[in-house]
């Protein structure tokens, strides 16, 4: 069965009425806009409870709190099973028809029950009893991620939806962090913040789901019939990659765990990878505009992904060269009550600037990988992150093996610099010497922007 037919697929044929226009810009002005405008007024809201919990928690117990928020991250990524390139790419072929939305929903939260099961039994097994109350804290935002229902509005281009959705989710994380820091400050405190926001936006989402008269028949009954099963495979590739993609930034996380324990530097890298994780979901905003777009094919689709991914690489490079020199105010001014001493600060600093250069990474390689994954070559995505995360192990645990927590932040670039550099030659073969070129400048200018983010910090 292919999914490039929908007519052969268990959702039956496609609806008469049309999908809406992708013909145009491969990055459409004004969805671009909303969607980065919809992050930036949740992740304002959020990063202002951030400051509340470093406020209260202190560097060594915000550093605790990253930590828990990895092992969540983890779990949530895969209770995400059915990711949005499988998802979006169906919806947009079959008309978005309720039925494709039932199947896709359906199996995403079934797939969050048996998540949520592994998340509580990992933390009742591997953690201490105050970090499992935690991770109780957090089970809401398993089941209720705003992530399962976002693709929907996308391939819809609801973007006043997605605008609201966002907003709200931040302004409920704040509220009700004011409302239990301030009586207890501790960490499940801080996660049932957090799994507040989460559940507010979902509940948004959903119930404008529910008044267009859309998602009322979740195939919750038979979690194993025909159609699940078919989107079950579809996108096991990508479950599998979210997984290997958790051996980037967050292995030198705990790989920095490791070496300097649960100590202010601990907590002055959790603030600096907090930093860096609200900027990845910007670049990943990127992917959820183009991915509609790239569901029906184009004439000009590979000479304008080389003039998007060169633009991008050329006007990203001068504003990463500020990092350096905005990281510590940028610190102090989202963290001023955190307990800051020059050393952590430092230190933030360092880790925040070699960070930045993951996330330009992450940005370059949106255009290739999206449209990889619009042509269903998901296993292709799977094996070239799967290597890249093995390289991105195996540099950091030579880090930690030497001893030295301060490698730690650039070593952990090693996945995102070969997971890049493999997708660029996807648009600039390797055997043309316009691929060597790109090849070799990014290498330098990697190399280049370590050197001077390191002296500056």
């Amino acid at each position: 069965m292919s999914a490039d037919n929908p007519a052969g697929s268990p959702l039956g044929p496609p609806a008469a009425s049309p999908p809406p226009d992708v013909s145009g810009p491969l990055v459409p002005a004004r969805p671009t806009a909303l969607v980065f405008l919809s992050l930036a007024a949740g992740q304002a809201f959020n990063f202002a409870a951030l400051s509340l919990f470093s406020a209260w928690l202190g560097l060594e117990g915000f550093g605790r709190y990253g930590i828990c928020l990895l092992d969540f991250t983890l779990f949530a990524n895969l209770a995400n099973f059915a990711l949005p390139a499988a998802s979006i790419t169906m919806a947009v072929r079959g008309g978005f028809r309720d039925r494709a939305f039932s199947l896709a929903m359906g199996t995403r939260w079934w797939t969050s029950l048996a998540a949520l099961a592994a998340y509580l039994l990992f933390e009742v097994t591997f953690r201490e009893r105050d970090m499992f109350v935690t991770a109780l804290a957090l089970a809401p935002a398993v089941i209720c991620n705003p992530a399962q229902l976002e693709w929907w509005f996308t391939a819809r281009q609801s973007w006043r939806d997605l605008v609201i959705h966002r907003f709200l989710g931040g302004a409920v994380t704040l509220g009700t962090a004011l409302l239990l820091l301030r009586s207890r400050p501790a960490l499940p405190a801080a996660a049932a913040a957090y799994s507040a926001g989460s559940v507010a936006a979902t509940l948004y989402l959903l119930g404008r789901v529910m008044r267009r008269g859309r998602g009322l028949r979740l195939p919750w009954a038979r979690p194993g019939v025909p159609r699940m099963r078919w989107l079950w495979r579809r996108s096991l590739p990508l479950a599998l990659a979210g997984g290997f993609d958790f051996l980037f930034l967050p292995a030198g996380f705990y790989a920095f765990k490791e070496l300097a324990g649960e100590s202010p530097l601990l907590g002055a890298y959790g603030t600096a990878y907090r930093l860096i994780l609200a900027a990845s979901l910007f670049a990943s905003s990127l992917f959820i505009v183009l991915l509609p777009r790239f569901a029906k094919p184009r004439q000009d689709l590979e000479a304008a992904l080389r003039r998007l991914f060169d633009g991008m690489a050329l006007a990203l490079a001068f504003p990463l060269l500020a990092v350096p020199f905005l990281a510590k105010p940028l610190l102090s001014l989202l963290f001023p009550r955190a307990g800051w001493d020059s050393v952590s600060l430092a230190y933030g600093s360092w880790a925040l600037s070699a960070m930045a250069l993951g996330t330009y990474l992450h940005l370059l390689r949106m255009p290739p990988l999206t449209r990889a994954l619009a042509a269903n070559a998901s296993w292709s995505y799977c094996r070239r992150l799967l290597f890249a995360g093995a390289v991105n192990v195996l540099v950091v645990g030579g880090g930690v093996f030497a001893g030295r927590a301060e490698w730690l932040p650039a070593l952990a670039l090693a996945g995102d610099l070969v997971f890049t550099a493999g997708w660029l030659l996807t648009l600039h073969p390797a055997s043309q010497p316009a691929g060597w070129a790109r090849l070799a400048g990014m290498a330098a200018w990697s190399a280049g922007y370590l050197a001077w983010a390191r002296h500056w910090t």
